[in-house]
């Protein structure tokens, strides 16, 4: 027994120290070598177990190794797949890489190994695995990458290879990844790379290829991550995109890509990532992508895209990221993406947006950053927004939002970056804010704030930027800290600032006294008026005093103010305009005012517009007081409802004053009155319009009671119907009257042309009017079909209420007018014609008026010689025959109707 043991324990030593070849020991020991093996991480740490001993067997306890039948299958030398310097290889790959003819899996990733990759490599037909990405290999990918027909993934990601790609390496049918990011390959695509159905990564940014995606892409249905971006393609996304149903990742960014965004991407239902941003895509986003509810990360970025946001992407639920930023979208945000819980990241910047930012977006409690700069919103911030407690940027820049920044936003404490400059808020900055205890950048600038600042230096640090410039911030408003902020802070602006106090226009008179006066929080402030720009000496006090006031003082002054505290900043009060005026301020004239006696005594209860009066008085003067006194020079205080005390009229002075004691007096009267009588018209109804007749000299027309509407004027004309009312003195002394102008619509009576009849004439039908004999719906009334048997004028008369319409015609009866008798037949023949060029009977032809006749004309001389023969309608002789002019005489006519029926002869003359 004790025997056998032994045996059994030499014969597994045996085979645990013939784990592997002598040859692939070998190739570990020059990979060793080459690539720094005694300083990798693994080797150099506390833990020996793992190390390469090469004086025993290889095992699978040396570090990144595994060992299967006495071969080594796999050689990982960053199992946890860090993203730099995992085990710190450096150096290159030596040729006896591929004296590992088992391997099937080689990880070099994130190391620091360099060259060109060995040709040996390519002779492992049993590696299914080859990821050497992050590293600094280069030279090409040479055609005999075909040789490694077992390859499932083929990450060569970060290096710096280059060349085009070898149409070899689209033989290899069992990839499932291709990852070739950030290198320097070249050239357009090979087309063949569409063949390799089984690929379910394709990783081919950061590479200057050209040409464009080509429709045969959409034979790659198993894929499920297609990462293009930051390249040279040019052209249109295939609308056969569509057709990648397995896509969970499109990233197409930063190329030059053109034409619309394909429809057919919305049934890529299992996409999570859509990130097509940089290019030159324009149009709008389909309304069909709010079918893509699987996506979490949405990038339109940097596109030329227009349009409105479509209100069903808010189906996109599970959305973490939404950015559609530096496009050219209009229209408003949808308040329907209030349905986006789970979104981190919301930015629509650079855009052309308008409207609200929508109060339902307070339901996106998990934002971190909320980027809405560059557009055109307006409105005000809801203080529901106060529930983004995770916000770290904020920034709405440039817009043209008002209102003040709610207290709440107090609670925002995660809050990093806050910019809301170039907008027009306005109020004070809440002190809670300073509980923005992570805050670094806080740009208020470009606005209307004022008042007191929080106290921020207990947060803010060394790179942190504060810009509050541009706003109505005064030295006492953040003067304390200061000092802080301009030696700490690596920017810090606040200057400039909005002037100072009213813009002021003042009068006074020679001699008098006026004080000007600037007020400006702060400590530490100096101050100095100017006159016209020009700096007034020794006046350094927030109050300039001028006595006796002088012609010369008139000018503009302003007050330049700084501080000994906040040195860099100077405010500048608003211009006070001085008028000096000789004789001080001018009382100009007040209308007199009248209020309605009711009992005849002479007093009323007068309703004054104390304002009003104020406005005539002073003109456009400013700076001034008014004062009111009696006939005796005794002070009036006027009140808005005030009862005379001199009975019919009293005389009230105005008296207008300067703040340096000037004044002048004018004076307007309280007269009672008694009350009106309006003038009185009756209801009338008129046709079209009626005319306003003239009225009393207190009485006008309006066209609304009580002396509003319009007032019209006599000689107006009304067209349509309404009621006017007569209005007549003012006050409880007006008096009214109304009536009702009723307007009808003119009717328009039946228009018969004058008409020529042989015996008679019937009297066709009319449509609303009459016929009569006589005008105005005189003489006898006949009636249509009736028969006229002698000439004369008929009157077709319309009547609608006070509205009339008449027309005539004329009914000639004139037997010339028969066709069938003999003088009608012969009138149609003249008895001479004159062809001398004058325009009167230069031609002989038929006179076809009244009924036409229809044949031939033949004309004789009187020896019976054929001269000419016409058409009768459109025929005649001009006195000539083949050319020669025939002289005055005698010439017969034969007519023939073209139905037989109708023959005439008969002669005429020709005269010269």
């Amino acid at each position: 027994m004790r025997v056998y043991t032994l045996l059994l324990s030499l014969l597994l030593t045996c085979i645990i120290q013939a784990q592997v070849t002598p040859a692939e020991k070998a190739a570990l020991q020059a990979f060793y070598t080459a690539t720094g093996g005694s300083n990798w991480t693994s080797e150099t740490d506390a833990d020996p177990t793992n190390d390469w001993d090469f004086s025993g067997p290889v095992t699978n306890d040396w570090y990144g190794i595994t060992i299967s039948g006495g071969n080594v299958i796999s050689i990982n030398m960053n199992p946890t797949l860090v993203n730099t310097g995992n085990n710190n290889l450096t150096g290159t790959l030596p040729n006896e890489i591929g004296d590992f003819p088992f391997l099937t899996s080689l990880v070099l990733t994130a190391e620091n190994l360099s060259g060109t990759i060995p040709p040996s490599l390519y002779f492992l037909n049993s590696l299914r695995v080859l990821n050497l990405g992050r590293n600094n290999f280069s030279g090409t990918l040479p055609p005999q990458i075909s040789q490694l027909t077992n390859l499932t993934s083929l990450i060569i990601n970060q290096n710096d290879l280059d060349g085009e790609l070898p149409i070899e390496l689209t033989m290899l049918g069992n990839l499932q990844t291709l990852d070739i990011d950030s290198n320097n390959f070249f050239g357009e695509i090979p087309i063949e790379l569409t063949d390799m159905v089984e690929l379910k990564v394709l990783q081919l940014s950061n590479n200057p290829f050209t040409g464009y995606l080509y429709p045969e892409y959409g034979k790659l249905v198993n894929l499920e991550e297609f990462i293009f971006f930051n390249n040279s393609i040019t052209g249109t996304i295939p609308e056969e995109f569509g057709k990648l149903i397995r896509l969970k990742k499109l990233r197409l960014g930063s190329n030059n890509l053109s034409g619309i965004l394909p429809i057919s991407l919305k049934d890529l239902i299992n996409l999570e990532n859509l990130e097509i941003y940089a290019t030159s895509i324009s149009g709008e986003i389909p309304d069909e992508y709010g079918q893509l509810i699987n996506v979490a990360y949405f990038n339109l970025s940097q596109n030329r895209i227009s349009g409105n946001l479509p209100s069903s992407l808010s189906n996109m639920t599970e959305i973490i990221s939404f950015n559609v930023s530096n496009n050219q979208i209009t229209g408003t945000l949808p308040q329907s993406y209030s349905s986006w819980s789970l979104i981190n990241y919301f930015q629509a910047s650079t855009n052309q947006l308008t409207g609200e930012i929508p109060d339902t977006y307070s339901n996106l409690s998990n934002l971190t950053s909320f980027v809405l700069s560059r557009n055109q919103l307006s409105g005000e911030l809801s203080v529901l927004f106060s529930n983004w407690t995770n916000i770290e940027n904020f920034n709405i820049q440039f817009n043209s939002i008002t209102g003040e920044i709610p207290e709440t936003y107090a609670n925002l404490i995660n809050l990093e970056y806050f910019n809301v400059g170039e907008n027009n808020f306005s109020g004070e900055i809440s002190p809670l804010f300073s509980n923005w205890v992570n805050i670094k950048t806080l740009i208020l600038r470009d606005n209307e704030f004022e008042g007191r600042l929080p106290d921020f230096s207990n947060i803010f640090r060394s790179n942190d930027f504060f810009q509050i410039n541009d706003n109505r911030f005064q030295f006492g408003d953040f003067e304390d800290e200061f000092n802080y902020y301009d030696q700490t802070l690596l920017s810090f602006t606040d200057n400039p600032q909005a002037r100072v106090n009213d813009t002021q226009n003042l009068s006074s008179c020679a001699g008098s006294s006026i004080t000007l006066s600037t007020v400006v929080s702060g400590n530490a402030n100096v101050y100095q008026w100017l006159k016209d720009g020009t700096a007034i000496t020794g006046a350094t006090d927030s109050d300039l005093v001028l006595y006796p006031v002088a012609i010369s003082d008139a000018g503009v002054y302003t007050c330049l103010i700084t501080s000994t505290i906040v040195t860099d900043l100077t405010l500048e009060r608003n211009p006070i305009t001085l008028t000096v005026n000789a004789t001080g301020p001018i009382a100009n004239i007040v209308e007199d005012k009248l209020a309605c006696d009711l009992d005849g005594d002479g007093f009323a209860t007068f309703s004054l517009n104390l304002a009003d009066i104020e406005a005539q008085a002073f003109g456009s003067q400013t700076g001034l007081t008014i004062s009111y006194f009696d006939a005796l020079g005794n002070p009036l205080s006027l009140t808005s409802s005030y009862t005379n005390t001199t009975a019919s009229n009293q005389v009230v002075t105005v008296r207008v004053s300067d703040t340096g004691g000037c004044y002048d007096e004018s004076t307007f009267n309280l007269i009672t009155t008694l009350p009106a009588v309006a003038d009185t018209n009756a209801d009338v109804t008129s046709c079209e319009n009626y005319t306003l007749p003239p009225l009393n000299a207190d009485s006008n027309y309006f066209t609304a009671t009580n002396a509003s509407g319009t007032q019209l004027q006599e000689g107006d004309i009304i067209n349509t119907t309404q009621t006017i009312y007569i209005h007549a003195g003012i006050g409880n002394c007006a008096d009214e009257t109304s009536f009702t102008i009723t307007i009808e619509q003119p009717v328009t009576a039946d228009q018969l042309e004058d008409v020529t009849e042989c015996e008679f004439y019937t009297l066709p039908p009319l449509t609303t009017s009459n016929y009569f004999t006589e005008s105005n719906g005189q003489g006898t009334r006949i009636n249509e079909g009736d028969r006229i048997t002698e000439t004369q004028t008929i009157y077709i008369y319309s009547k609608s209420g006070v509205c009339t319409d008449e027309s005539s015609f004329t009914i000639s009866i004139d037997l010339l007018a028969c066709e069938d008798s003999e003088e009608a037949i012969k009138s149609k023949f003249p008895n001479f014609f004159t062809p001398n060029a004058d325009g009167i009977n230069d031609t002989w032809k038929l006179n076809q008026e009244l009924f036409l006749l229809e044949g031939i004309v033949t004309i004789y001389d009187r020896y019976g010689k054929l001269i000419s023969q016409f058409d009768a309608i459109n025929g005649e002789w001009d006195g000539y025959s083949n050319g020669r002019r025939l002289p005055a005489s005698d010439y017969w006519f034969k007519f023939e109707g073209i139905d037989g029926e109708i023959n005439s002869t008969g002669h005429f003359a020709l005269k010269r």
